[in-house]
């Protein structure tokens, strides 16, 4: 039961490790063994874990009476989503034990709100309130302006185009903001920073060109994060740093922002769709 953030990451785990037993030449008996008989579930974990509590909580993580380098923060919300895992309960009874555990026959939607809401939004604040010099999410959120903007994106641009029921997407985009807002979670946009480019891709394109097909025009908020990203990136100094694939980097710094949408090599399919859009918000402005 893999808990990497990738679509079917259950399929993707039986993949590495039938890849490593050819690599490794292990024996037929083996490759049977796993391929017949071990059950691998896609899953998806919903949990906001911003890492090691740092200095400041030092004196906390001295009170246990332990030293412990690996000391994390996590907030009491969780959530474990394993596709068609219902018999798993009869030897690793989670849900029995009062934890957060959902066994759904298809795990999609549950991925596609949490992808495209939470992340989407943690992603989309990144440009926005590093270039504002805001440190944590929950500073964002209590922004006079981008914790508002943050709010209408989430129920605006990125809520309509999940194909769910909307009072229930809007419950869900209500209870993540609660969740930002836990003043007890200190989360780091530069944290949150790490890979933007491909985070943004996988997060918000999606939401951003599904807008596109469902209100014909380009949700703009989302298009607003998407072009200060850039700008930012290609700043990115010491009170900008943003950490990315180098070669992404060098495009983003060497060239003028008309030039890297016309990059295929960042953009992939998306490219013309994207360049498109952003051309049709240029000229709505």
């Amino acid at each position: 039961m893999p808990c990497e953030l990738i679509e079917n990451n259950g399929a993707a785990l039986k993949e590495c490790i039938l890849a490593y037993t050819d690599l490794w030449n292990l024996d037929e008996a083996f490759k049977s063994w796993v391929e017949n008989h071990i059950q691998f579930y896609n899953t998806l974990v919903d949990r906001i874990v911003p890492g090691h509590p740092g200095e400041a909580e030092d004196d906390k993580i001295r009170a246990i009476g332990e030293e412990d380098p690996f000391a994390t923060i996590g907030e009491y919300y969780h959530q474990w989503v394993i596709e068609k895992g219902e018999s798993l309960e009869t030897i690793l009874p989670l849900k029995s034990a009062g934890l957060n555990v959902i066994y759904p026959k298809e795990l999609k939607p549950f991925r596609d709100r949490k992808v495209r809401v939470l992340n989407g939004a943690h992603t989309a604040m990144v440009s926005v309130g590093i270039r504002a010099k805001v440190e944590t999410v929950g500073e964002l959120m209590n922004h006079p302006d981008l914790g508002p903007f943050l709010i209408e994106l989430m129920r605006e641009e990125i809520a309509p185009t999940i194909q769910q029921y909307q009072e229930e997407i809007l419950n869900y985009v209500d209870e993540i903001v609660e969740r930002f807002k836990n003043p007890f979670i200190k989360h780091k946009l530069s944290d949150i920073s790490l890979n933007s480019i491909s985070k943004f891709k996988t997060r918000l394109f999606p939401s951003f060109f599904d807008y596109i097909e469902l209100k014909g025009h380009p949700p703009r908020k989302i298009a607003y994060c998407f072009q200060v990203l850039i700008e930012s990136m290609k700043t990115n100094s010491e009170s900008l740093n943003f950490r990315d694939d180098p070669k992404i980097l060098s495009v983003i710094k060497n060239n003028e922002f008309d030039e890297i949408l016309k990059s295929q090599e960042m953009w992939g399919s998306w490219q013309a769709r994207l360049e498109d859009a952003m051309r049709a918000v240029e000229r709505s402005s």
